[in-house]
């Protein structure tokens, strides 16, 4: 225990003294048993990082393969789309659609529309992305096949999102209901389109 007092006078001997007098009582320069333990502890709470911290890319690395949409008796297209996958604030919908015709169909951008809290319908805004030796639309979707195209936008705020998000992949079709989850998305949200591909995995 320190006296008061002990380090008033301010000389390299008090110091000295003062310093002696301190490591005298606590015991240092002996071997305790408890030493190794205490020491243990020290490193135990220490962390050290295993890997290095990965950031989510922009874009998604991979889309989930699903099955082709299932035909229903009387219409010409099935639709269906893949899990939402959000990163950075953004958020990525991999459309599918399948001609359940016997002949080719062409496609062109798909009709996006969305339904609010309070009834109110719009359609949302496309805007081409382009992207390096991409098909130009129409695409021609042989019979049985499928199609897959993109959207990508970014998180809304929770105020006047929309409810029910449809997609029609032709001016004629009717819009199939998309069911999700969570649509982080306004009537007024701009959409980033992919166009159609054949292979689900090139659509980002």
């Amino acid at each position: 225990m320190k006296r008061p007092g002990t380090l008033r006078f301010r000389t390299p001997l008090a110091v000295a003294l003062g310093l002696s007098t301190v490591l005298a009582l606590t015991g240092c320069g002996e071997s305790h048993p408890s030493d190794g333990s205490e020491a243990a502890e020290d490193r135990q709470s220490v962390t050290v990082p295993t890997s290095p911290t990965t950031m989510t890319s922009r874009r998604p690395d991979s889309q989930e393969r699903t099955l082709p949409p299932k035909c229903r008796e009387g219409d010409p297209l099935a639709v269906g789309r893949a899990p939402l996958d959000p990163g950075l604030g953004h958020r990525y919908l991999r459309i599918d659609v399948r001609n359940c015709t016997s002949g080719p169909l062409d496609l062109d951008r798909p009709i996006i529309t969305g339904v609010t809290g309070t009834g109110r319908t719009g359609t949302l805004r496309l805007i081409p992305t382009p992207v390096a030796n991409r098909p130009e639309e129409p695409f021609t979707l042989a019979p049985g096949d499928t199609a897959h195209a993109g959207v990508e936008w970014l998180a809304e705020p929770r105020t006047r999102r929309i409810q029910e998000l449809r997609v029609a992949a032709t001016n004629g079709d009717i819009p199939d209901l998309v069911p999700l989850e969570v649509l982080e998305m306004r009537l007024s949200t701009s959409l980033d389109y992919y166009p159609w591909v054949s292979n689900p995995d090139d659509v980002f």
